[in-house]
Formats: C-alpha cells, structure tokens, sequence
C-alpha cells in the first residue's frame, strides 16, 4: 500500500502500476484493506489508461463482495465510473467497467443510484458502439445491462420519454439474444408490466419477445439469432404458470385488443390462451364493444367464434351479443349457435331478447327458448311486459310468449294468451300483415303447441275449413294407399260412346267400362236420361287429357307421379262428380301437396266446396301448410285470392280452439 501511495504523491505511473500488478496477486489469497481499496477507487480519476486497467480489474475483483460495493458507492466512484463509461473508448478499459457495474448492480440500492446517474444510458451508448468492441467488452456490457435494468425500470417509469432508452438497450440485448439469461428477473417482469402505461407499441413487443426468449431455450438457433412472433411470446407468457402470475395479462390485453389488426387470426390466438389463464382478462374483452365488433366482423376465422362462445359464458354477457345485426349474424352462422345457446340459459338477457322481437329467429335457428321460459322470474316478466302501454313491446311480447313457455306448461300459456291478451295481440298483427315471417312463426309455433295438448292429437287438423265442406268421419291417412282399387276385371262390350268436350273436341270410350265403373253415368247412358239417345254426349268441365287419364286409371295403366297438378285435381272432381269411388280415393291417397302445389290445391279445395275424401285432402292441406312458416308462406304470397281465406280459417279455429281450453 506504501508503495502505491508513494507513486499516487509522486505521479509516478510505472510506480503506480508496478504496485497494483503486485496487489492484483496479492488480492487472490488475501482482502485489500480498506485504505487501499479507497486509493484504487481514487485511481479512477487517473487519465492513464493502463493504470484504469488494473484499478477497475481490482475493484471489480474486490466489488463481488457486499461490503466492497457500499464502500464503493460511499467514496464516490459511481461518478469516476460513469464518466469513464461515458468518455473511454478503449475496449479493455469499457470491458472491465462494465464488469464492474455489474458486480455493483448485485446490490439494489447501489443499482439504484447507478441508475439514478444515468448508468443505462452510458451502457446504451457502448451497445451502440458494439461493431467496434470484442465480445469479451459486449459479453461484460450486456451482463451489466441486465442487472442494471432492475432499477432502470423505477428510474426511467415516471419519465415516459426516456422509455426510448429503455427501448434501445432492449433492442440490443434482442439483437444479441444468444447471451441468454437462464433465469428470468422479476425486474423484467416488473418493467414489461409497466411498459404496459406506454403509447409505444414496438417497445412493448420487444419486452415481450424478450420476456420469450428467456423462456424457450430450443428457440436458439446455432448461428445464435431468433426468431420469434409475438403470438408465440403471448403464449409463453399466458402459459409459463411463474411468470404468468407475475405478469399483468389483463394489462396486455387491453392493449392488445386495441390494437388488434382486422382478421388478424394470430392476435386473436393470443387472446383465446390469454382467457384458458385469466379471467380477469376474459371479462376485460367481454365489455370491449370494440373488440366484440371486431370478432363479429371476423367471424369467417374460427377463432374468432371460439372467443364469442367463451365470452358469451359469462354472466351477464355484453349487450352487443343480442342486438341488431349482430344477433342476426349469430342467428345465420351454424358455428355461432353455441354463443346463441349460451345466450338463451342466461337470465340476464331475457328482457332484451323479448325486446328484440327477433324470438322466433332464435327458435329457428334450432335453440330452444324453453330454457329461458323455464327461468325464475320469467312470468312476472312476461305479465308485466304484456301490461306495457307501448304497442312495439306488447307486440314483441306477444309473439315471443309461444316460444317461451313449453307445451307441457299449456296452463301457463292459456293464462298469457288469454288472460294477459296475448293472443288477441297475435292475431290481430296476423290479420294485419300475414306474410310477416315472424307472425308465421308464431303461428305455426301456436298450433304445435296446441296439437300437443289436444285431446286427439291426430284429429286435430280436422277442424280447419269446416265453414266449407262438410266435417266427415275421419280418415286415418297412415297406410291407406292399398285400401281401394280398381276391378278390371270386368265384362267389357265393344259398344263405343263419344263424348263432345267444352272446347268442341270429341273423345270417344268403351261405354260398358264406364257404366261398370260409374252409377252416374250408367244412369245416364243406360237409363231414361235424354243422353241415352244421344250419338254424341255433352261431357262438362273435362278437358281431353283429362278424359283420356281418366280412362286410364280405369284400366290401371295411369302414372299419377307425372300428371301436372291443374289435371290431377281435374281427374278428383270427375271422379266425384261421377262416383267413381274407387279412382277417387286412389287419387285422394296419392296426392302429393309441396310448396309447388298446395296453393292450387288449397284453391281447389275452397271452391270444390263437398267431396268425398274432403276430410282427408282437408287434413293433407293444414298438416303441409302449418309444419313451418315457409310452407304457410307458400300459400299465402302466392295465391292472392286464397290468402283472406286461410287467414279467416286460421283466425276462426284459433277463436274456437281457445274456448275449447279454457
């Protein structure tokens, strides 16, 4: 120590430095006293650079022990050092600073007051400098930023413009991320969290792929570079239980989702594993109208349904869910009918959906409102929305009310209906306006109901249209095409008759097989009629190709699939009006009634008034017409003179039906 005293009083360089390369071996086996270690930090003010370093190897040597680093702090070096990181470009000298920064780093009130005299910003300055340094000098650099950091985050947070050094010197250490740290600081974590107050995007992207990389060793590569998305980082986080519950997700989140690019399926992948770990994240996004619109406006991308599935469990979910077009587009994706499902088991949502008007869409879509129906408070609701003094609600109401409450709950149903005049409501909009889709659907939705509670389901069609023909036993339509056929084998003379037809055209036919076939006209061939003596018998409302499939079906030889239906209802009222009895029931049993043909049947039907087998076409008409609203529609849209009627049919059943309950 003497020596090295004597040349500091003598400026003497080569005494200087004789003596601290003979301290540097001593210091290996033994301490450096206090009033030596006082003179080595001294030394740091010296402008020789060999003496620098030896003093700083020394120092740094002594600074791995604690109370070396408080008497460091104490006699002032922090100062000589940051000057020399500052002004040094020498790469031994910046190479052992910054070990020595680092080593002082170890103790966090020293880090602090590095920090606090600007220690990240020197260190910036050397990483800058990298392309000029050895990796022994970046190796040292980057050691001493890392420690360093943890206070750089304290200092540098209530200062958001200095967060641009903060960026930089993480940059840096990106840029040389093979030097990977084998365990993550909670000052990272600490400051990644509050990177999260900051406006810039890009330095919070960094942290994050910087947070990865300390997780996920196999992203190495061997020429030492990564490269990781931030997808892929969101998802170490999200899934590395220590730092997950260090790191503030919801945070992120909330950053995130605002600056979720449209149709970004990855982003959108982040928030799906954010929400497996945090619920708190999960309810963040589920009052985010803007996130909520963005994943309607994506909802092409299956993760996007996947988050408004999960979004749409919690209780209450957003109100956006249920409103307007978007309940529409949950209605029209099939893949978006478990959100619909979630929807309809939350009572929270009750009152908007009735106010929606768009119930029967729900029920369309294949969710039952029943669940709904079934929850507590749901009557008092519907009593107290059917009171309302605004029309728009009662109407709504209304027609929700049969969607709501299960056929088994038909006393309930009766009490709405009826009592409350819900079904006053309904008809009346029915009247009013009976192409309304959702009317129809309320309607048909009506009628299943009350065919579930009738006392003979099966003849519950059987009423509709009595005012028009007349009310016959009734037919079981189930297994009757074999019940009527026709005898052919009958004697047959060759005796010919010849009919003339309305448009003047004749057709001639075996007379005998006529006669045999039908009462009426063997009266009137055979019998005291003026046709008996006629050479050309008048034959009314029969067309030629009528006639000729008539004789036809009488020798079995007809193929009812291909006859156009304007013919085929020709063919049933012939055949009634002549008691071909058989061949009418034939034709009764294979009539086919779709979209295409039951507004002319249902035409037919009206203006044929008595039939035989009206009981039965009658049945054919209604089941078809009220198995859904489409069908209906059918009738209804396409046949103008036949829509007052089955509007006036359906309205008077429905009068008489409901006195038949109450």
């Amino acid at each position: 120590m003497l020596t090295l005293r004597e040349g500091i009083d003598k400026c003497d360089n080569s005494k200087i430095i004789s003596s601290l390369i003979k301290l540097r071996k001593l210091s290996e086996n033994s301490a450096i006293e206090k009033k030596t270690f006082l003179l080595l930090v001294d030394l740091l003010k010296a402008p020789n650079t060999k003496i620098l370093n030896y003093a700083l190897s020394l120092l740094a040597n002594c600074c791995i022990h604690n109370n070396y680093r408080i008497m460091f702090k104490e006699a002032g070096g922090v100062t000589h050092l940051i000057l020399i990181l500052n002004t040094i470009d020498c790469d031994g000298i910046i190479c052992r600073a910054c070990r020595l920064v680092g080593n002082l780093a170890l103790n966090n009130e020293i880090a602090k007051h590095l920090c606090e005299n600007n220690v990240g910003i020197s260190l910036l300055d050397i990483l800058e400098r990298h392309e000029n340094l050895s990796m022994d000098a970046l190796t040292m650099a980057f050691r001493a930023t890392k420690y360093a950091l943890t206070i750089a985050f304290l200092v540098f947070s209530s200062k958001i413009v200095q967060f641009s050094k903060i960026y930089h010197i993480l940059k840096k250490l990106w840029t040389f991320a093979e030097f990977k740290w084998k365990k993550i600081p909670d000052n990272l974590i600490s400051l990644f969290n509050k990177s999260l107050d900051s406006d810039n995007s890009e330095f919070i992207k960094l942290v994050l792929k910087l947070l990865y990389l300390l997780t996920d060793v196999k992203s190495v590569r061997k020429n030492g570079q990564f490269k990781v998305d931030l997808f892929r980082a969101f998802h170490k986080l999200c899934t590395e239980g220590a730092i997950r519950n260090k790191v503030r997700l919801s945070g992120l989140l909330t950053k995130l989702i605002n600056k979720c690019d449209p149709g970004n399926e990855q982003k959108l992948l982040a928030v799906l594993y954010l929400f497996q770990y945090d619920q708190a994240s999960m309810w963040i996004c589920s009052q985010n109208p803007k996130f909520i619109a963005m994943l309607f406006n994506n909802i092409k991308i299956p993760t996007s349904v996947q988050l408004l599935i999960i979004i749409s469990r919690i209780t209450p979910p957003v109100k956006e869910l249920v409103i307007d077009e978007n309940l529409d587009i949950i209605i029209n994706n099939k893949d978006c009918h478990s959100v619909l499902k979630n929807i309809t088991k939350t009572n929270q949502f009750l009152k908007p959906l009735l106010l929606s008007g768009k119930v029967w869409k729900i029920e369309k879509a294949g969710c039952s409102m029943e669940e709904l129906g079934s929850l507590v408070h749901t009557e008092n609701l519907l009593i107290q929305l059917l009171s309302s003094i605004e029309n728009k609600i009662k109407e709504d109401v209304s027609l929700a009310v049969p969607f709501l409450i299960k056929p088994e709950n038909f006393e309930l149903l009766c009490k709405l209906l009826i009592q409350h005049e819900a079904m006053n409501v309904i008809l009346k909009i029915f009247k009013e306006n009976p192409l309304e889709e959702k009317v129809l659907a309320t309607i048909i939705r009506l009628l299943y109901t009350f065919r579930q509670n009738y006392y003979k389901p099966e003849c519950f069609f059987k009423g509709f249209g009595e005012n028009m023909a007349c009310d016959d036993d009734f037919i079981n339509l189930h297994n009757v095409n074999d019940e009527a056929n026709v005898n052919t084998n009958l004697n047959l003379t060759n005796e010919l008759v010849t009919f003339e037809l309305d448009d003047g055209k004749f057709v001639t036919a075996n007379k005998s097989l006529l006669c045999n076939h039908s009462p009426v006209i063997n009266s009137m061939l055979n019998g005291h009629f003026i046709e008996a003596n006629q050479e050309k018998v008048r034959l009314r409302k029969c067309s030629e190709k009528c006639f000729n499939l008539l004789i036809k079906l009488l020798l079995n030889e007809a193929d009812l699939t291909t006859i156009d239906v304007k013919i085929y209802l020709e063919l049933l009222s012939i055949t009634d009006r002549f008691l071909l009895n058989d061949i009418n029931t034939i034709l009764t049993n294979n009539l086919k009634i779709d979209k295409t043909t039951c507004s002319s049947v249902y035409e037919w039907y009206r203006k044929a008034g008595y039939t035989k087998n009206n009981s039965i076409i009658r049945q054919k008409i209604y089941q078809f017409l009220f198995t859904s609203s489409e069908n209906l529609l059918s009738v209804l849209k396409n046949n103008e003179s036949c829509k007052s009627a089955l509007v006036n049919d359906i309205y008077q059943y429905f009068s008489k039906v409901l006195k038949d309950f109450i």
